[in-house]
């Protein structure tokens, strides 16, 4: 696809029949807690329309007073959407547009991804940016530039309050071993690791 991405109608169906929906949502307390697939936006695939479409479906159907969390894999955008410059790092800025009532709703407090390796925690307006590092491996700046984030390996625990707060703790077990992919790459990926 234009994202870059390794994902293709093939694939696509692949990981659905095997994991199911690449889509979820969870009512919880007082929170809307969604999952959506960052692979999907830019892709230009059927399912990439009926994904926002999904969302939509989602916001119209929020109740009350719940706040909104967001799960994806990619980050929608680094520090703002200010940039549409199409990079591997975030989601395609072209999804942008459909996903504006999504990522400027005035309840959205937390959009939380991983896929850069690192763990950052940044605020814009009310919403939390958590990046999730990985248990399996972090990057090095050659791999992966510098983006204001720690550069080990680790996992996140979200606290999600009724009022609307949001808090969000990295973790570390003291067994992990903090490799880069550098180190594992024959491991992670055969194909292209030499």
């Amino acid at each position: 696809s234009e994202n870059g991405s390794a994902i293709n109608a093939e694939r696509y169906a692949r990981f659905s029949e095997y994991f199911g929906s690449d889509r979820w949502v969870i009512d919880h307390g007082n929170w809307r807690l969604i999952g959506i697939s960052s692979m999907l936006i830019g892709s230009s695939l059927p399912q990439e329309d009926e994904q926002y479409d999904w969302i939509d479906e989602q916001i119209a159907s929020l109740s009350g007073g719940r706040y909104l969390a967001v799960f994806t894999h990619q980050p929608i955008y680094i520090d703002n959407t200010d940039s549409t410059e199409l990079t591997y790092w975030t989601v395609d800025p072209k999804g942008w547009g459909r996903l504006a009532a999504l990522i400027n709703h005035p309840k959205l407090r937390l959009i939380a991804s991983g896929h850069l390796h690192q763990q950052r925690s940044s605020k814009r307006g009310n919403v939390h940016l958590e990046w999730c590092s990985s248990i399996a491996f972090t990057t090095t700046e050659e791999l992966v530039p510098e983006m204001g984030g720690t550069r080990e390996v680790g996992y996140m625990e979200h606290h999600f309050y009724d009022d609307g707060r949001v808090e969000s703790k990295a973790l570390k077990h003291k067994g992990f071993a903090n490799d880069h992919l550098e180190d594992v790459i024959k491991l992670v990926y055969p194909l292209i690791g030499g």
